[in-house]
């Protein structure tokens, strides 16, 4: 009997659990602002029984939407946000989907005035495709350039020539979803013209989806600026400056900096104008040591002071005009100015030649350069939403870019030969005139399938065309003229499709196709290059939230890394008075598949483990002439394997005045020579950490640094590197006027050398020395509202930053 009412209070129990499952129903809907009809991210919502019990709740995801599972029947649905008055509202579930009609909130604008930001944001987030660096939250920020940002971002390092990578692997930079054009030196002019105080956020994207452009070894560093999202007036105007004196070079190392931003909105309009300039001044010694047993037992020693400088000038205006709450057209004009010069006196330009170990002769050098770039761009682009409940919506984008540079370069050489012959003079001289147009337009559709699956899909058509006119003269020898066409098309479309299966587990999914034609007219040498080819590129991702505190993320993707411009052109840009570097028109580009497992746990530490493959390494490879003449060309050194880890800790709290922030990256880097059989192998490891002290009355000190262990690129070594940081900000007037300080390279350690490994080449050592010690103040006031809310998706051009002709010794 006993057993009998057992096995039938178990049927009863299983009718009863079947019968509840049988009514458990889906709530699903989307929260937006009413004023703007802007997406609402990470809302609170509610679901209470009609005497307020709380049923269960969930927070909305970054795009507005949310949905709850709960049995049919009456309840009330509860929504609230931070500057957002609550919404509730009566609902009715029945079993199967309930869809609630999308929700407005309306600003609470007595809160928002009052409001104090407050400013304990994790400095660095991992995310499941990228690592975020929040700058906004940084005593840094406001003594700093995005040149200095960028270059203080975890696993970032930047040559001479402004070149950027990211782990070792060269990047696309980006601000505000849009390529920035620039390489080389007119990019390294614009970031130390961009101030600290304007931007948000650096994301450094090491994963990208399918819907971006599939260039770029490394991925995306996207730079955001700060910008309004709430209706009304706001804007910040700020200034810095400071410097270092160097008493053994005789040189001052300096930065001034000045900005405003002004942003209005209202229910149909919202408009950002941003104007800034950046003076700076910093020196770097250059010395080169090559030994050359190729032809002739030859060794040099060279030595350069160079007096580096930047001026920088940007205007950007935006405007969005909402027709309606369906259709969305905005514009975006853009026009920055950059002047930059290397000048070098002649006593601090000497080079010694060696012929059989004997002194074969002595020269000295002056030269004068000096380089301006002008460039403008254009964007407008258009949304269109289809179905709100379904997120389906078009948007295009229409690019213009044009950019004119113009660079002079004069070189007085004297040489004393040691052999018996007279002593001599060589003039050079280098006139340069470049012209870059690039034309772009693009089209990305996304909406919601399978209830809870998102589908993305569109295409892309750009080209670039280059124009250069060079004239060189050179005592003793004819004139030459470097005079080339240069023109890129891409064509590329592109699927992707993501899915939540549960509550835990999510994947995507997807698959880009480019189409690429080349073809440069050297003239120089009669050389042409012709190029075409289409490729591939997949991509996925899947994430499973095991609990709440860990959660897992699987991402591989495939990239590739086009050759720029100025590395297939085989004309000689000298670097010094006896060194220069060519392009190569036979360079073939990169390509890398990558694979990254992470893991966070909670929400301070995680940990990502990584494999890279590439294929097609580009590096420089030096080499001496008979004359004693020392050129670097570009070629594909052959194929990089690279494992690697990484560890992150952000914003840990130490105690209640103290947060931690440490990253740390550890790779296993081997690379084969596709020619000559050669294999190299070496671990490398980058750390950097972040102490920042939570003081009283509004005080802040952070004290940051990085090192690097040697690395492998190619058949170069970089050699270790570090630097370290103080700063110090108040904040006053609820935290709309702050005052900071800022001490850069501490230590004056910032250097980077390159040593050629003599078992491969002729032997070649290359160290740049960076005079970059500076104190620094700033002031910053801003007013109005804070930023809230989502930004559009517009004018998120792929294209190249890899437009302008510079960085000829480059990582």
């Amino acid at each position: 009997m006993k057993k009998f009412f057992l096995i039938l209070a178990i049927i009863f129990c299983t009718m009863n659990a079947f019968a509840a499952r049988q009514h458990v129903g889906r709530i699903k809907g989307s929260i937006k602002e009413a004023k703007s009809a802007e997406p609402v991210g990470f809302a609170t919502v509610a679901l209470m029984k009609l005497d307020s019990t709380l049923v269960t709740g969930v927070s909305a995801d970054m795009d507005g939407n949310y949905e709850i599972s709960a049995a049919d029947g009456y309840y009330i649905l509860k929504v609230s946000m931070i500057g957002y008055h609550d919404y509730c509202t009566q609902i009715h579930t029945t079993p199967g989907e309930t869809i609630v009609p999308t929700i407005m909130l309306e600003e609470d604008t007595q809160l928002l005035q009052g409001a104090v930001v407050s400013e304990r944001v994790q400095l660095v987030e991992m995310k499941i495709d990228k690592m975020v660096v929040n700058i906004s939250s940084s005593a840094f920020a406001q003594t700093s350039n995005g040149y200095d940002l960028l270059k203080k971002s975890p696993g970032v390092t930047i040559d001479k020539d402004g070149n950027v990578s990211l782990n070792g692997k060269s990047v696309s930079v980006w601000i505000d979803g849009r390529p920035t054009y620039l390489d080389g030196e007119s990019l390294q002019a614009l970031l130390k013209g961009t101030s600290g105080s304007s931007i948000d956020k650096i994301e450094l994207i090491s994963n990208p989806s399918s819907k971006y452009d599939a260039e770029g070894k490394g991925g995306i560093i996207n730079i955001k600026t700060i910008r309004n999202t709430l209706s009304g007036l706001y804007g910040n105007v700020g200034a810095n400056g400071g410097g270092m004196y160097f008493n053994k070079q005789n040189m001052w190392s300096t930065q001034e900096s000045v900005w405003g931003t002004i942003s209005y909105r209202t229910d149909k309009t919202n408009t950002t104008l941003n104007l800034s300039q950046g003076i700076q001044n910093m020196p770097l010694i250059l010395n080169i040591h090559t030994e050359g047993k190729t032809i002739a037992d030859i060794r040099q020693e060279t030595y350069s002071l160079m007096n580096a400088w930047a001026r920088s000038y940007n205007a950007t205006i935006s405007h969005d005009f909402f027709i309606d709450k369906k259709n969305v057209i905005g514009v975006i004009a853009s026009v920055p100015y950059t002047i930059s010069g290397s000048p070098v006196e002649e006593k601090n330009n000497t080079t010694e030649d060696y012929r059989d170990g004997v002194l074969y002769q002595t020269s000295t050098g002056q030269i004068e350069s000096e380089s301006k770039n002008r460039q403008y761009s254009a964007n407008i682009n258009y949304t269109h939403i289809f179905d709100e409940r379904k997120g389906s919506e078009i948007t295009t984008n229409i690019d213009w870019y044009r950019m004119g540079n113009g660079s002079i370069n004069y070189q007085t050489n004297k040489y004393v030969p040691k052999d018996g012959r007279d002593p001599f003079i060589m003039e050079r001289n280098i006139d340069n005139l470049s012209c870059i147009n690039i034309w772009s337009a693009k089209t990305d559709y996304q909406t919601l399938f399978w209830q809870n699956g998102m589908l993305e899909t569109g295409a892309k058509w750009a080209m670039s065309v280059t124009d250069n006119d060079m004239m060189r003269t050179e005592t003793g020898l004819p004139e030459a003229n470097n005079n080339f066409k240069y023109r890129e098309h891409v064509a590329a479309a592109y699927i992707s499709a993501s899915k939540q299966f549960g509550p835990r587990l999510s994947a995507k999914l997807g698959l880009r196709g480019e189409y690429t034609n080349v073809y440069g007219d050297w003239r120089i040498d009669g050389t042409v290059t012709d190029l075409s080819y289409f490729d591939i590129f997949p991509t996925a991702f899947v994430g499973y939230v095991a609990s709440e505190k860990l959660y897992l993320s699987l991402a591989y993707t495939r990239r590739i890394n086009r050759p720029n411009f100025y590395r297939l052109n085989p004309a000689e840009m000298y670097i010094s008075s006896s060194t220069y570097a060519i392009g190569n028109p036979r360079l073939k580009p990169e390509y890398s598949d990558n694979i990254t497992l992470t893991t966070a746990f909670g929400r301070h530490v995680s940990l990502s483990l990584a494999y890279s493959y590439t294929s097609g390494l580009f590096y420089q490879r030096p080499s001496v002439k008979d004359n004693g003449e020392q050129y670097i060309m570009w070629d594909n050194f052959g194929k990089e394997y690279n494992p690697s880890a990484t560890l992150s800790v952000s914003a840990l709290p130490i105690t209640k005045w103290l947060e931690w922030t440490f990253v740390m990256s550890g790779r296993y880097v081997r690379n084969v020579s596709d020619e000559k059989n050669f294999t190299r192998t070496l671990p490398t490891a980058f750390a950097y950490t972040a102490f920042t002290f939570l003081l009283p009355s509004n005080w802040k000190l952070e004290l940051d640094g990085y090192a690097m262990s040697k690395q492998l690129w190619g058949s170069y070594d970089i050699a270790p590197l570090y630097q370290s940081n103080l700063a110090v900000k108040k904040t006053l007037l609820d935290n709309k006027l702050s005052l900071s300080l800022t001490v850069n390279d501490l230590l004056r350690s910032t250097r980077t050398d390159l040593i050629t490994n003599a078992s491969v080449q002729d032997y070649s050592t290359i160290c740049q020395e960076y005079l970059m010690q500076r104190v620094i103040f700033g002031v910053n006031w801003s007013f109005g509202k804070g930023q809230r809310g989502k930004a559009r998706k517009v004018g998120q051009v792929d294209e190249v930053s890899r437009a302008s002709a510079g960085a000829m010794l480059s990582k």
